[in-house]
């Protein structure tokens, strides 16, 4: 007899009692968590649309209060030019007002060693 007919005899096919009786005495087994309804109710038009009046005393100290959420540190964005005297500074400072490019400049003036350093404060 083949491997697969002797595991087909050993275990037989559970009857209906069997069944029941297994179901009865494992209910956590057959029960799926029970999930809330959730109900969504939308306000009529005429609930949103009444005015609402806050008194300006309320308004200024929770404002006081969280004042800093409202609030945006001042960002500098700044280029720098390492030159190496200040003649070859004076010769950037010129080139720039006369509308060169940046980036034209500092490698002209500090040569291959120069970059962009970019610092916000």
């Amino acid at each position: 007899m083949s491997p697969s007919r002797r595991v087909h005899h050993q275990y037989r096919r559970p009857s209906e009692t069997d069944l029941s009786k297994f179901y009865d005495s494992h209910p956590d087994l057959f029960r799926a968590p029970r999930i809330p309804r959730l109900h969504h109710r939308q306000p009529p038009p005429a609930d949103l649309e009444q005015p609402v009046e806050i008194a300006e005393d309320e308004l200024r100290k929770e404002y006081e209060q969280r004042k800093d959420e409202f609030e945006t540190p001042d960002r500098r964005e700044i280029q720098q030019i390492l030159a190496p005297s200040e003649e070859k500074a004076k010769e950037a400072e010129a080139a720039l007002a006369a509308g060169k490019d940046w980036k034209e400049v500092a490698t002209a003036i500090a040569g291959a060693g120069s970059g962009d350093r970019r610092a916000a404060s």
